[in-house]
């Protein structure tokens, strides 16, 4: 659950008291590549947040769509941008 820049983390759905929050401020968010479960017989898709100094953590999901939705959410609370969405970069100009 995200609540402001605080992402809360409980262990089952329905839980009342978090297992772990991280606040968001300092985060940034990797998407990886799906991966086959074994445990859960299926492909899972992963988010990845690395926590500074050096710590991270991985959220796991069972369909593409949720891992896209948690990628905005969480993007959108630490603040990500792309160069790509305000610039276009075309030709050289020149060397230097």
């Amino acid at each position: 659950m995200l609540a402001g820049n605080e992402l809360y983390c409980y262990r089952q759905k329905g839980d009342k008291d978090h297992r772990v929050m991280h606040s968001m401020i300092g985060t940034f968010i990797k998407d990886m590549q799906k991966e086959f479960s074994n445990s859960e017989n299926c492909h899972l898709y992963p988010v990845k947040i690395m926590l500074p100094p050096n710590k991270s953590r991985i959220l796991y999901f069972k369909q593409e769509s949720q891992q896209n939705e948690w990628l905005d959410r969480l993007k959108k609370v630490v603040g990500y941008s792309n160069l790509f969405d305000y610039y276009n970069f075309e030709d050289n100009l020149g060397k230097g």
